[in-house]
């Protein structure tokens, strides 16, 4: 599940239950409890409002032993209105709750395929120190560093710069470092909605064109269309080359270092 803090900082989440009190803890992704919030059951369901500290990946436990993974996210690629707005014949038979799942998959494969993110994204990651000021993450261009512990402890001035994290110390060899970052574009490519709403609505929707066609057949024979990018993520050559990392076809995609 997907929640984003463009709808703001705190989100109800619920399960079903057989339990008559309930509450939930919420586990950030190195497993660390960060806040406990109580619940009220009504009709066999409990409901509880949480919020999380940060951008990221999270674990709720519920006092009667349920889990539920979650990812608390900055703002989605597009909202349910996006889509309806783009598709005025989308089915009725489509409900919101079906629009987000389309989303959650768009998003996931644009992520994938492009190896960044189109809206900040929160992330943990655990190091170990090299005896430099300096660490390249996993999460490539990180934009900001939100939380940094060194051996257990508090490390103020940890700064994403470049392609690495940099502190204003020389982190010894062998020290653990963990990082809470937050990775991807500060501000969405323009083009990013009407690609992510041609992917979503190929999915959901029934477009009057096939968006995968490379071609057309006419009065006069045969077209074929001149498009950039293909056999890529999604099969629609226009958002694959969205997604690829070629900027002369219009890539927003990472462009990863190459070390010799």
């Amino acid at each position: 599940m997907f929640f984003y803090r463009s709808d703001g900082a705190s989100f109800a989440l619920s399960v079903k239950t057989d339990a008559a009190e309930a509450s939930v803890r919420l586990l950030d992704a190195s497993l660390r409890a960060c806040g406990e919030f109580a619940a009220t059951v009504e009709a066999g369901e409990a409901v509880a409002t949480v919020k999380p500290p940060r951008l990221g990946e999270y674990t709720a436990e519920w006092s009667d032993g349920q889990i539920q993974p979650l990812e608390f996210r900055s703002e989605p690629y597009f909202t349910a209105e996006d889509l309806r707005a783009y598709d005025p014949q989308l089915s009725d038979g489509i409900t919101d709750a079906d629009i987000a799942k389309v989303r959650e998959h768009v998003e996931d494969v644009f992520d994938r395929a492009s190896g960044t993110a189109f809206a900040p994204r929160g992330a943990y990651e655990r190091h170990v120190g090299n005896g430099t000021n300096s660490i390249r993450p996993d999460h490539l261009a990180p934009c900001r560093v939100t939380k940094c512990l060194v051996d257990g402890a508090e490390f103020e001035g940890a700064a994403a710069y470049g392609w690495n994290v940099s502190f204003p110390a020389i982190i010894s060899r062998g020290s653990i470092v963990e990082l809470w970052l937050e990775y991807g574009y500060r501000i969405p490519p323009a083009a990013l909605l009407h690609n992510a709403l041609l992917y979503a609505d190929a999915i959901v929707g029934q477009p009057a064109t096939n968006p995968r066609a490379t071609g057309q057949s006419g009065e006069f024979g045969y077209m074929q269309f001149s498009v950039a990018g293909k056999d890529g993520a999604t099969g629609i050559p226009e958002v694959d080359a969205f997604l690829s990392s070629d900027e002369a076809a219009g890539g927003h995609g990472l462009k990863r270092l190459v070390v010799a």
